[in-house]
């Protein structure tokens, strides 16, 4: 027993000691377990060794060992990782994402896309990293291309490097397209450019004729003597007026271009703004003051307006003076016969003058000479009013005046010298210049002029009228006076004149009603509407009684001059002549026939009847058309029964029924005869009647068409064997009376007939004038107010003046309006306007040209210049200096300027040369044209050619390389390395970047730098650097979380807009080009590139210049013969000029003026 217990604890301790076996080791999905391992359990110890799956890799080994009965892993840090593939390649012209995996590594997979514009030509667009590596190959993008396009009718391609129209055309590749001709317009974008989806961004455009419509102008018109289009072409031009108290805004002519008449017409009001004087003020105060309206300009004490005219007038250009006051300082005093007792005052005169108020000085008289009090010395104080007293030495006096029709003012007996002798004129007689009264001035050879009153006629009272506001006429003055609308003269006019004389006026103004009296009726008519008398418009219309018809206007319409047409119509009877047909037998046979008459017609034997064979007279003619007789062969039988042509048809046994009213169907000859009567007549403007046979007691209906009235009857009746008289159908349209003949006026065809809105247009002979509207227009059945020929009043040889004489060229007669200039002596000036206007068949006063005595100091300076000659401390009225400029240096203006008035004449200006820079020619890759060029200075107006250096192109957009000095400035134009790219500023726009720097310009080969601007991102594993490749540069996109905002319609400019068609919305990034009207040239010319919802600042398009008629005048310059035919010349253009016959230029620089911010510098000749 006690064995068996001690075998049992030993197998017990045997159990306990032994240790656990494993089993089968655990699969690994990325190694494989080497070895068999098909036991159910392993023993404790056993290890276990795995190797990498293909695509997988290691680096030592992989062993899990059994201990304990559980697989213990003996390396943990030994795995099998991701084999690498390294990277999968780039695509030209695109990108990849790597879809699949962080890595590139097994099992990782890349996807592939093109770029904008291009497409993919592999079928694989993917790579994945397999066990031997990346599988399929890198795909390929190609660009993607634009079907051909056509140039559109009337139009072409233009700026296009493919030489067959018919090729495909890349992403990016740009059209321009413009019309052949300049009288047609682009509908539609002038540029298409193919997009990245293979389409182009628009349709092609049409180029359509370029026309505009006759404007309407507000408070202005169409200038009467210019014939009048509703339609105008390009490039025509149309001249318009303004009313009074307005003027044209811009200019006073359009021309129209593609985008309409440029400028459009307009007038605007005149008037001149407030102004705050200092030192003084405006009397009265108002906002805006209209044209003709003075002002007072009063200035504080001490002050005086800087101008002799103290009551400006608001003018069409503005005020007719400054408003200035200016400081009352006294100048150095002039005293004929006399000078200052002090001579350092002379001597010194620049330092000691002007002197201010409270200054005292003393004078002294020559020998025999005198004050006004007597004696030979006297004392002056400057004070508000200058100096007083106002120093004088006299000598001489004058004796008392008469006047004729007038008397002296005063009875003094005699006058000193300086003295003014004032008188008045008997009442009915006024000065020569109109007042009533005058004065003279007693100088030292006697009194300044002989007085005298000349009859006048007082402004006339007039009713329902107007004329001049001239308050005194003189004698032989002319007054034109005109009605108001509705009233004439007592002679029937419109308007008329009347002329002053000793007497008084050749007759009393009137303007009374217009009136016709009542002419007798005419015979067998009346006239309507039955009136005493009828007033101005009132339109007659006559009618005949039956039976008649009118010969002659039937309206007449009452006119300022009475009836017209003057010639009453007549009522004559309605009669028809006897139808004229071969082999035709006529019942009854009559001469004539008269109204409502019927005709039976029959043939003789061997003609057959083709129409109707009972006709009826009418006011408009037989009806229906009289019917002809046909020669027939053999006589064919008629199985039908027998007709009797003469008398109707053999009665039915059943009468014919139809839609006509039929009173009475008995109505038989005594031979069984049924009575007819002819066809119904069809009437103009009304429904057509049935034709068929219509018997006595049938009566037809008629119906007029829409906008016609029925006149007479409706219906009209079959008896005996004719109708009743018919009624007529008159269109609702009023018509007006034929238009008016008037005298003087040049004849024109005319149609017959005229309707509502119809317009009569008017043009006078020539010498004379039209007073009143140019054109008529008929409105409710009568002609608005007509026009008025008068007679021009033309004026002689302008009258001529001591010490001066006309400057412009003489003709033989002058009309109304014309002005004549007078240009004074050398050492002579005008006092006031130096102009004359012809008016009424007179001319205006003409100016007196008095010595100008005043002297001038030493002339001005001017920079780069100097005068020629040694200079003077003073110098007379009258002389003159010469300027000259250093060298390289162009004068501009006349060399030589004159004392006048005590002032110069305005000096010219010495314009400095230009520098052909070394330095700015290196950087803008430049050299001169020629190389023998040695041109170091290039003078002010002259010009300089420059061209690309070898292996360079120029910088787009074209520029110009034949360049203008302008006053030292020269626009040095900019060439780039050939294949270089330009960055693009809507490029960077459009894709959110800004540079790293101030980039311009990338080589060929070189790469650029990008980055994003503030706010964006770029695109996931994309490269900031790009390379230029062949003048092609691919931009990086940046993108933001928030959308970038879209922009509105572009930026309006002024005389200008965008090329091609405007939308309402553009994308960011979109860009669109300016231009200019005809004339005007853009400023700064660039894309203009909608950037987050806002554009760019647009350019500017520079206004023409036009040419000043007064200053090519007063210059004595013409245009060159290759300019006279322009009247705009572009900002930054030239206009050359020729001196008249007789006249030289003795400047340096060209003949010629250049166009600069709307503004010429004439040259002048002398």
């Amino acid at each position: 027993m006690a064995l068996l217990e001690y075998i049992i604890l030993l197998m017990l301790w045997g159990s306990c000691s032994a240790e656990a076996e494993c089993g089968p080791p655990d699969s690994i999905p990325i190694a494989e377990l080497v070895g068999e391992w098909d036991k159910e359990s392993y023993p404790h110890g056993t290890e276990a060794t795995y190797l990498c799956r293909p695509g997988y890799i290691k680096v030592g080994r992989i062993l899990w060992k059994c201990l304990n009965g559980e697989w213990k892993e003996v390396n943990p840090m030994v795995k099998c990782r991701n084999k690498p593939c390294g990277h999968p390649g780039d695509l030209l012209y695109g990108s990849f994402d790597l879809t699949r995996g962080t890595d590139f590594v097994f099992g990782s997979r890349v996807e592939y896309q093109c770029d904008d514009g291009y497409q993919m030509i592999s079928r694989v667009n993917y790579r994945e990293c397999t066990a031997t590596g990346w599988n399929n190959y890198v795909p390929q993008c190609e660009v993607r291309k634009c079907l051909p396009v056509q140039p559109p009718q009337n139009g072409r391609i233009v700026m296009t490097s493919i030489s067959d129209v018919d090729e495909e055309y890349p992403y990016g590749y740009i059209l321009l397209f413009e019309c052949d001709s300049p009288n047609y317009k682009l509908s539609g974008p002038n540029e298409l450019y193919c997009m990245k989806s293979g389409e182009w961004s628009a349709d092609v455009p049409a180029c359509e004729v370029i026309s505009c419509q006759e404007p309407s102008i507000p408070n202005g018109k169409m200038m009467s003597r210019l014939p009048r289009k509703m339609q105008y072409e390009n490039k025509e031009r149309i001249q318009y007026e303004c009313d009074p108290g307005y003027k044209h805004e811009s200019r006073g002519y359009s021309e129209c271009i593609e985008n309409g008449w440029n400028p459009a017409p307009s007038c605007i009001e005149i008037v001149c703004s407030f102004q705050n004087v200092v030192n003084g003020n405006l009397q009265p105060e108002k906002n805006v003051y209209r044209e003709n309206e003075r002002v007072n300009l009063i200035c504080n004490k001490g002050y005086q307006p800087e101008y002799k005219d103290e009551f400006p007038k608001c003018t069409k250009t503005g005020w007719s003076s400054p408003l200035l006051c200016v400081h009352k300082d006294c100048s150095f005093p002039e005293i004929e016969n006399g000078r200052l007792l002090q001579t350092q005052y002379s001597t010194y005169k620049n330092y000691y003058f002007p002197m201010r108020k409270g200054r005292k000085i003393d004078y002294i008289c020559t020998e025999g000479f005198f004050t006004e009090e007597g004696n030979s010395w006297g004392g002056i104080e400057c004070t508000d009013e200058g100096w007083s007293p106002v120093p004088k030495c006299i000598k001489e006096m004058c004796e008392s005046f008469r006047v004729v029709n007038g008397y002296p003012e005063s009875s003094a007996a005699r006058y000193q010298v300086g003295d003014k002798g004032r008188y008045s004129c008997y009442q009915g007689y006024s000065t020569p210049e109109g007042m009533s009264s005058g004065e003279i001035e007693c100088l030292k050879n006697g009194w300044s002029v002989q007085p005298t009153c000349i009859k006048i006629c007082t402004k006339p009272v007039l009713h329902h009228g107007h004329y001049s506001d001239k308050p005194v006429f003189m004698a032989g003055d002319i007054l034109q006076y005109e009605c108001d609308e509705g009233y004439m003269t007592s002679d029937r006019n419109i308007i008329e004149r009347l002329k002053c004389t000793e007497s008084g006026w050749t007759k009393t103004p009137e303007c009374i009603a217009i009136t016709c009296s009542v002419d007798d009726e005419i015979p067998n008519g009346v006239s309507t509407p039955q009136k005493e008398e009828y007033e101005n418009g009132h339109v007659l219309k006559f009618s005949c009684n039956e039976n008649y018809k009118i010969k002659g206007e039937e309206l007449r319409q009452c006119y300022y001059f009475g009836w017209f047409p003057k010639t009453l119509p007549q009522c004559i009877e309605i009669t028809c002549k006897r139808p004229s047909r071969k082999g035709a037998l006529l019942s009854p046979h009559l001469q004539i026939y008269k109204h409502l008459d019927t005709v039976n017609i029959s043939c003789e034997d061997g003609y057959k009847i083709n129409g109707s064979d009972l006709i009826q007279c009418y006011s408009f003619g037989w009806y229906p058309k009289p019917p002809t007789c046909q020669e027939v062969g053999d006589e064919e039988e008629n199985t039908n029964g027998t007709v009797d042509e003469n008398h109707g048809v053999k009665k039915p046994s059943k009468l014919p029924t139809d839609s006509a009213n039929r009173t009475n169907t008995n109505d038989t000859s005594l031979s069984g005869l049924v009575k007819k009567c002819p066809p119904a007549p069809q009437l103009e403007n009304a429904e057509t009647v049935p034709s068929k046979d219509y018997y006595n007691g049938d009566t037809v209906k008629y119906i007029c068409n829409e906008n016609c009235q029925l006149q007479g009857k409706e219906e009209i009746e079959c008896k005996n064997e004719k109708w009743t008289s018919p009624p007529r159908c008159i269109k609702s349209t009023e018509k007006c009376p034929y238009p008016p003949e008037l005298h003087n006026t040049v004849e024109q065809n005319l149609k017959d007939h005229f309707n509502e809105n119809d317009t009569v247009h008017f043009k006078c002979h020539e010498t004379f004038i039209l007073h009143g509207s140019e054109s008529i227009q008929c409105r409710k059945g009568s002609w608005t107010s007509p026009p008025q020929c008068i007679e021009t009043q033309v004026c002689k040889q302008p009258p001529t003046i001591n010490n001066g004489k006309a400057a412009t060229p003489l003709k033989p007669s002058y009309s109304d309006g014309d002005i004549v200039i007078y240009n004074c002596d050398s050492g002579y000036q005008a006092e006031e306007s130096n102009e004359i206007t012809c008016t009424g068949g007179k001319w205006s006063t003409p100016p007196q040209c008095k010595e100008a005595l005043a002297t001038c100091d030493q002339p001005p300076s001017i920079s780069n210049g100097a005068i020629q000659g040694s200079e003077l401390r003073k110098y007379k009225a009258g002389q003159s200096v010469t300027y000259r400029c250093i060298n390289y240096y162009v004068m501009d203006g006349s060399p030589t300027v004159t004392c006048l008035q005590g002032r110069w004449s305005q000096p010219p200006t010495c314009f400095e040369p230009c520098t052909a820079s070394d330095e700015e020619m290196k950087t803008n890759n430049i050299q001169l044209r020629w190389l023998d060029d040695e041109k170091l200075y290039v003078q002010h107006g002259h010009r300089v050619e420059f061209t690309c250096k070898y292996n360079y192109v120029v910088l787009p957009p074209s520029q110009e390389f034949r360049l203008t000095c302008i006053r030292g400035h020269l626009d040095y134009p900019k060439c780039i390395k050939h294949g270089s790219c330009m960055v693009s500023l809507v490029e960077l726009v459009k894709n959110n970047l800004e540079l790293g720097k101030e980039y311009t310009e990338v080589l060929h080969g070189s790469f650029i730098t990008f980055k994003c601007k503030t706010g964006f991102s770029p695109v996931p594993r994309q490269n900031m650097k790009m390379k230029c490749h062949d003048t092609r540069l691919t931009y990086p996109k940046c993108t933001s979380s928030t959308p970038s905002k879209s922009c509105g319609p572009p930026l309006a400019i002024e005389n200008g807009g965008i090329s091609g068609t405007s939308i309402s919305d553009y994308v960011h990034g979109s860009s669109v080009e300016y231009r200019c009207a005809r004339y005007y040239k853009l400023k700064d010319p660039k894309p203009v590139v909608c950037n987050d919802g806002e554009w760019s600042n647009p350019p500017e398009c520079v206004e023409p210049c036009t040419l000043n008629e007064d200053q090519i005048f007063k210059n004595n310059i013409v245009l060159s013969r290759q300019h006279r035919n322009e009247m705009f010349y572009t900002h930054m253009g030239f206009v050359e000029f020729e001196c008249k016959y007789g006249y030289r230029f003795q400047g340096t620089s060209p003949l010629r003026a250049q166009c600069v911010n709307q503004t010429l510098v004439y040259p002048k000749c002398s």
